[in-house]
């Protein structure tokens, strides 16, 4: 899970992060592939590319093979205020393509 960054909390501001980066056919993602698309702030782009880095996914098949493949996955951050003296908590919604992911 992507660390909601600290700066945000106390405005309790939601947003998002775009990544796009290659899914190997182990289903991990290519590091040197991952680049941001756009953010809502640019305080969501590093805990996003973090915690996709860290994502297993299942990999694409063709033909009933393996395949690389470029996807695009948005990484939403939301904040709901908790019963622990108001404090903000983090919510991470993952958006996973059609073949799924899969955390570990």
């Amino acid at each position: 899970m992507p660390r909601y960054p600290a700066g945000m909390l106390n405005k309790n501001t939601p947003g998002y992060a775009l990544l796009q980066f290659v899914v190997n056919c182990s289903g991990q993602v290519d590091s040197a592939s991952v680049v941001v698309l756009g953010a809502t702030d640019s305080l969501f782009a590093a805990p996003a590319v973090a915690s996709t880095l860290g994502t297993r996914f299942a990999p694409a098949t063709v033909d009933g093979q393996r395949v690389a493949m470029r996807i695009e996955q948005r990484i939403s951050f939301k904040t709901a205020i908790g019963s622990l003296g108001g404090r903000a908590l983090p919510w991470w919604t993952p958006q996973c393509p059609p073949g799924g992911c899969v955390r570990p």
